[in-house]
């Protein structure tokens, strides 16, 4: 596999499996990932009034529980037209919907107050770069939450879970959503993403603060929460 994966295929492979997207989750998850997107919004405070995006919003169970949670300027942006679709019909024109890439995101210097993601850095060609992306689209003051699987660093743990995410979930890939390929990439995602340490890093090299994670699922899922610092106020002497 190569290093970082291919934007053209990661594409082609969601909107293939984007009908049966959430009812996988269900299952590999088993059943948990509703209640992690409530602890994303959660995390991100998004305010009513401010504009949120959910990047990579998927089929949008994550942008269902801003809009549902009070957001009245939430934004949906995601790639793939096949899954945009999907969630145009199930919100029924209570967020803005965009076709977009996280590496060039449609807005202005400083005009987001949030930025929410759902398993969606992963399967990006250049994490950096769509970090300092959305740094760049933030506003001072503005929140930056992404839930993500993530490697296994625990010695015992870790290679029972590998062993299980690599063997077990494209055999469930391939009988429920019929693309045994789709879910043996996702195994394969996971182990060339960074860890919570190594993302958090991260997110500091590229001007935020106060970041935060906390883990799920025995370690294999983790949420980060970061801000956008706010500058100081210069103090004038006579």
């Amino acid at each position: 596999m190569d290093a970082r994966p291919d934007p053209t295929r990661v594409r082609a492979m969601f909107a293939r499996i984007a009908p049966r997207y959430d009812r996988m989750n269900r299952i590999m998850t088993l059943g948990r990932d509703s209640a992690w997107r409530r602890a994303t919004i959660e995390a991100a405070v998004p305010r009513a009034d401010g504009w949120t995006l959910d990047l990579g919003c998927g089929t949008g169970d994550l942008l269902h529980l801003l809009v549902t949670g009070g957001a009245r300027r939430a934004i949906g942006l995601d790639p793939v037209e096949e899954m945009v679709s999907h969630t145009r019909e199930r919100l029924g024109g209570r967020a803005i919907l965009l076709r977009g890439d996280a590496l060039t995101l449609p807005f202005a210097d400083a005009t987001l107050d949030c930025i929410v993601s759902a398993f969606v850095l992963r399967n990006l060609d250049d994490l950096g770069g769509a970090i300092a992306e959305g740094y760049r689209a933030l506003a001072p003051g503005g929140r930056f939450v992404a839930l993500e699987l993530t490697p296994h660093t625990m010695p015992i743990v870790g290679p029972v879970a590998r062993t299980f995410t690599r063997l077990a979930i494209p055999w469930l890939g391939g009988i429920i959503a019929g693309d045994r390929a789709a879910y043996t990439y996702l195994a394969h995602s996971i182990d060339r993403f960074p860890d919570c340490r190594a993302l958090a890093h991260m997110l500091y090299e590229r001007g935020f603060r106060k970041i935060r994670y906390r883990r799920f699922m025995l370690g294999s899922v983790a949420l980060h929460s970061a801000e956008k610092p706010i500058p100081a106020t210069p103090t004038w002497r006579a």
